[in-house]
Protein backbone atom coordinates (compact mmCIF):
# COMPACT_ATOMS: atom_id res chain seq x y z
CA UNK A 1 0.00 0.00 0.00
CA UNK A 2 1.07 3.22 -1.50
CA UNK A 3 1.08 6.57 1.13
CA UNK A 4 -0.52 9.58 0.39
CA UNK A 5 0.71 13.07 2.61
CA UNK A 6 -2.05 15.35 3.23
CA UNK A 7 -1.75 19.08 5.05
CA UNK A 8 -3.18 19.75 8.08
CA UNK A 9 -5.87 22.17 7.62
CA UNK A 10 -5.66 23.00 11.26
CA UNK A 11 -3.66 21.17 13.56
CA UNK A 12 -5.58 19.88 16.60
CA UNK A 13 -5.85 21.57 19.97
CA UNK A 14 -3.10 19.98 22.99
CA UNK A 15 -2.34 21.38 26.35
CA UNK A 16 0.57 22.42 26.91
CA UNK A 17 1.36 19.66 28.79
CA UNK A 18 0.94 17.01 26.20
CA UNK A 19 2.62 19.36 23.72
CA UNK A 20 5.70 19.01 25.96
CA UNK A 21 5.54 15.80 26.59
CA UNK A 22 5.06 14.82 22.86
CA UNK A 23 8.22 17.23 21.77
CA UNK A 24 9.87 15.92 24.41
CA UNK A 25 9.45 12.48 23.75
CA UNK A 26 10.35 13.40 19.91
CA UNK A 27 13.70 15.38 21.15
CA UNK A 28 15.07 12.62 22.74
CA UNK A 29 14.42 9.62 20.31
CA UNK A 30 16.14 11.92 17.30
CA UNK A 31 19.46 13.03 16.62
CA UNK A 32 20.06 16.72 15.56
CA UNK A 33 22.19 16.47 12.20
CA UNK A 34 24.51 18.90 10.71
CA UNK A 35 23.67 19.04 7.53
CA UNK A 36 20.18 18.69 5.21
CA UNK A 37 19.44 15.80 4.09
CA UNK A 38 21.22 14.13 7.47
CA UNK A 39 21.78 11.10 4.77
CA UNK A 40 22.86 11.17 1.52
CA UNK A 41 19.35 10.65 -0.48
CA UNK A 42 20.10 8.08 -2.38
CA UNK A 43 21.21 6.01 0.43
CA UNK A 44 17.63 6.33 2.21
CA UNK A 45 15.45 6.69 -0.88
CA UNK A 46 14.79 5.00 -4.13
CA UNK A 47 13.21 7.89 -6.27
CA UNK A 48 11.29 6.52 -9.02
CA UNK A 49 9.40 9.47 -11.21
CA UNK A 50 6.24 10.27 -8.57
CA UNK A 51 7.50 7.73 -5.66
CA UNK A 52 10.04 7.30 -3.50
CA UNK A 53 10.68 4.14 -1.53
CA UNK A 54 12.16 4.37 1.77
CA UNK A 55 14.84 2.06 1.90
CA UNK A 56 14.78 1.81 5.94
CA UNK A 57 11.09 1.30 6.29
CA UNK A 58 10.05 -0.21 2.72
CA UNK A 59 7.36 1.96 2.30
CA UNK A 60 6.69 4.17 -0.82
CA UNK A 61 5.43 7.53 -0.58
CA UNK A 62 3.90 10.03 -3.05
CA UNK A 63 6.82 12.80 -3.85
CA UNK A 64 4.39 15.33 -3.82
CA UNK A 65 1.72 16.43 -1.28
CA UNK A 66 -2.25 16.03 -2.07
CA UNK A 67 -3.30 18.50 -4.17
CA UNK A 68 0.63 19.25 -6.13
CA UNK A 69 1.44 17.31 -9.37
CA UNK A 70 4.65 16.10 -10.90
CA UNK A 71 6.73 17.39 -13.43
CA UNK A 72 10.13 17.75 -14.58
CA UNK A 73 11.72 15.99 -11.16
CA UNK A 74 9.39 19.10 -8.77
CA UNK A 75 6.21 19.15 -7.27
CA UNK A 76 3.74 21.43 -8.74
CA UNK A 77 0.91 24.12 -7.65
CA UNK A 78 -0.35 24.73 -4.14
CA UNK A 79 -0.87 21.33 -1.47
CA UNK A 80 -4.44 20.70 -0.70
CA UNK A 81 -5.35 21.60 3.19
CA UNK A 82 -7.98 20.10 4.50
CA UNK A 83 -9.88 18.50 8.08
CA UNK A 84 -8.83 15.00 9.42
CA UNK A 85 -12.01 13.89 8.24
CA UNK A 86 -11.39 15.47 4.73
CA UNK A 87 -7.87 13.92 4.46
CA UNK A 88 -9.14 10.36 5.38
CA UNK A 89 -11.81 10.48 2.70
CA UNK A 90 -9.34 12.04 0.44
CA UNK A 91 -6.78 9.13 0.69
CA UNK A 92 -9.94 6.46 0.56
CA UNK A 93 -11.15 7.69 -2.90
CA UNK A 94 -7.12 7.29 -4.14
CA UNK A 95 -6.29 4.07 -5.51
CA UNK A 96 -3.73 2.21 -4.41
CA UNK A 97 -2.86 4.96 -1.46
CA UNK A 98 -3.93 5.48 2.16
CA UNK A 99 -3.32 8.01 4.60
CA UNK A 100 0.53 6.87 6.67
CA UNK A 101 0.25 6.39 10.70
CA UNK A 102 1.97 8.79 13.13
CA UNK A 103 5.06 6.76 12.94
CA UNK A 104 5.27 6.15 9.33
CA UNK A 105 4.04 10.00 8.82
CA UNK A 106 6.99 10.67 11.63
CA UNK A 107 9.96 8.29 10.02
CA UNK A 108 9.99 11.25 7.44
CA UNK A 109 11.20 14.15 9.54
CA UNK A 110 14.85 15.13 8.80
CA UNK A 111 15.86 17.01 11.65
CA UNK A 112 18.96 18.19 10.05
CA UNK A 113 16.54 20.14 7.83
CA UNK A 114 14.10 22.80 8.59
CA UNK A 115 11.61 24.33 6.62
CA UNK A 116 11.04 22.19 5.97
CA UNK A 117 12.01 18.91 7.96
CA UNK A 118 12.08 16.61 5.15
CA UNK A 119 14.53 15.50 2.42
CA UNK A 120 13.82 18.37 -0.38
CA UNK A 121 15.74 15.87 -3.27
CA UNK A 122 12.72 13.26 -2.19
CA UNK A 123 10.02 15.35 -1.48
CA UNK A 124 10.79 18.36 -3.80
CA UNK A 125 8.11 21.74 -2.88
CA UNK A 126 6.80 20.05 0.28
CA UNK A 127 5.35 23.51 2.16
CA UNK A 128 6.27 23.45 5.69
CA UNK A 129 3.30 22.70 7.37
CA UNK A 130 1.55 20.48 9.34
CA UNK A 131 0.56 17.19 8.29
CA UNK A 132 -2.38 14.47 9.26
CA UNK A 133 -1.58 10.74 9.82
CA UNK A 134 -5.04 8.60 9.97
CA UNK A 135 -4.02 7.99 13.71
CA UNK A 136 -6.36 9.82 15.94
CA UNK A 137 -5.77 11.74 19.08
CA UNK A 138 -7.88 8.99 21.45
CA UNK A 139 -7.65 11.45 24.54
CA UNK A 140 -9.57 13.76 22.96
CA UNK A 141 -12.69 13.29 20.48
CA UNK A 142 -12.58 14.47 17.05
CA UNK A 143 -9.36 14.87 17.17
CA UNK A 144 -6.11 13.41 15.87
CA UNK A 145 -2.72 13.90 15.48
CA UNK A 146 -0.58 15.44 13.33
CA UNK A 147 3.58 16.01 12.12
CA UNK A 148 5.02 19.42 11.91
CA UNK A 149 7.51 19.80 8.88
CA UNK A 150 8.21 23.25 9.91
CA UNK A 151 11.01 22.57 11.94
Amino acid sequence: MKHRVVLNERPPYLSFSWQWVIGALLFASAQVWASCPSTTTTARFLIADDQVTDLQTGLTWSRCSAGQSYSSQSCNGAASTMTHEAALTYAQNQSGWRLPNIIELQSLLDLGCTTPAIDRTAFPNTPASYFWPSTPYTLELGSAWFVDFNS
